[in-house]
């Protein structure tokens, strides 16, 4: 949870001063890819570093549509689906 405060900190600060994660600070290797079952409502983001696939679940379209079309897929990942879906690790 403190590694999160810190995040939204540092993104708070980016805002600030004009500026988004990928001005320097990218996190964008850090997701591989991202697939979605609407059927399921399932999400599957697998992780650049470890290849390691989470599902999430119970994930709205709505979720996914905005996580697929975010500029920084590893800045939405860490603030809308991280710690706020139930999930099971492949």
């Amino acid at each position: 949870m403190m590694r999160r405060r810190r995040f939204v900190a540092a993104v708070a600060a980016w805002a600030a001063a004009g500026r988004t994660p990928a001005d320097g600070e990218s996190d964008g290797s850090m997701i591989r890819s991202i697939a979605y079952d609407a059927r399921t409502q399932t999400l599957t983001v697998v992780m650049a570093k470890d290849g390691r696939t989470y599902r999430y679940l119970r994930v709205p379209d709505k979720v996914y549509r905005d996580f697929a079309a975010a500029k920084s897929k590893g800045t939405f990942y860490l603030l809308y689906i991280k710690g706020r879906y139930e999930f099971r690790v492949e």
